[in-house]
Parts: C-alpha cells; structure tokens; sequence
C-alpha cells in the first residue's frame, strides 16, 4: 500500500472513488471535482494497492488549519486502517495547523474514527441541518 499525492494519471480512478461517495446524495459535487480536478490533486492524497486506488483524502490548507473535505475508501478495504493511515499523513502534512473536519450526525462510522483519531466537537456547521465540525 503506497500513500501519495494524487496526478494527472491517478484521474479516472480517482474519480470513481468521488463518484461512489457522491453520485447519490451530491451529484453537484461530482461535477466540480470534474472540472476542477488538476487543482483539487494539489491537496488530494490517494492510496495506492496493486496500481489501483482504493481511497482518498482531499484537504483545504488555510493560514491557521487544514480542513479534511472528503474521505473515502472503497468499501472492501474499509475497517483495514487505511483511513487512519490518511488521516496520519494529513496530520504531518498540518503540521502546527489545526485540523478540522465537517462530520454528519448519523455518520456513527466516521464520527467513532474521528474522536478516537483524537478530533473533538468544535461547532454546528453553519447552513447545514446535520452537520458538525470537528477539531484536533
């Protein structure tokens, strides 16, 4: 398993990995990865097994934080540490940054790895009904 930023060979691959997280609750959201993917994989991470990519982590880099906008790993490497693994990765890449995720409430998956990843409830996400964000 090889971690490394994502390019321009990584797009279609990549991008079935934005889709099977987005195509049902966010199409919008697919679209803009389309159209802006050669400046989304400045800050994209994939994870790399046997030439495939089996996951992501794309972040925004602000002056003070660095916000984790998407993870995904496919469904059959789920539960393997993969996410830790990214979530790592992203933590040296912070360095003294605050980190900082949006978390759904029913999301119960991702907010378990979350708080034993060490992120603590920081604030409701404003303009979403569901939505927290999350700091470390």
């Amino acid at each position: 398993m090889k971690i490394h930023y994502a390019t321009l060979q990584d797009r279609e691959e990549t991008m079935k990995l934005v889709r099977g997280l987005y195509s049902r609750g966010s199409p919008k959201s697919v679209v803009e990865w389309e159209k802006q993917y050669s400046k989304l994989i400045e800050n994209t991470l994939v994870v790399e097994e046997r030439r495939k990519i089996i996951a992501y982590l794309m972040f925004l880099s602000e002056k003070n934080s660095l916000c984790i906008c998407d993870l995904y790993v496919l469904p059959k490497y789920q539960r393997k540490g993969i996410a830790w693994d990214l979530l790592k990765k992203t933590e040296k890449i912070a360095g003294k940054k605050i980190l900082l995720v949006g978390v759904r409430k029913k999301d119960y998956p991702s907010r378990k790895l979350y708080k034993k990843f060490g992120f603590k409830f920081k604030e409701k996400k404003k303009g979403a009904r569901d939505s927290e964000v999350w700091e470390k």
